[in-house]
């Protein structure tokens, strides 16, 4: 809805609080649209998973050992899909970050994660007359 359609409700005769209801109406219609698509996308996501672990319990009851008959996919996928959920903001801040560093090792990681951590090297602190010394040795 745009400046416009409300100026030609408006000139329409049409009141502040019939388009404030029309537009809230709107707004309801669309959120409740939006949260259909959010569910069916999390059952579709939820399906695709306990099918790759059903799939993988089943390639490890042939191939490795006998997995019991009471393992359950579903559950392990929604076990999984919230561990993954929960983990997501630590999971987004390192692939994220993986390409803009040249070389990945501990110290960066820790960094990256916690820079609280941080430790810098602590300068010597020479009082002025040792300083002045140093200076004159070196003839600076």
């Amino acid at each position: 809805m745009t400046t416009e359609d409300i100026l030609a409700m408006l000139r329409d005769g049409d009141s502040i609080e019939d388009i404030g209801n029309h537009f809230a109406k709107l707004m309801n219609a669309a959120k409740a649209q939006y949260d259909q698509e959010q569910e069916k996308q999390k059952t579709v996501k939820l399906n695709k998973l306990t099918k790759i672990i059903a799939d993988f319990i089943n390639w490890i009851d042939e191939y490795v050992t006998p997995v019991p008959d009471d393992e359950d996919p579903e559950a392990l996928a929604k076990d999984l899909i919230k561990t993954l959920d929960a983990t997501k903001s630590f999971t987004d801040k390192l692939f994220d970050n993986l390409d803009n560093l040249d070389s990945v090792n501990i110290t960066t990681l820790d960094k990256l994660f916690d820079p609280k951590k941080e430790v810098k090297a602590a300068k010597p602190k020479m009082d002025a007359d040792l300083q002045s010394l140093v200076d004159m040795f070196l003839g600076q």
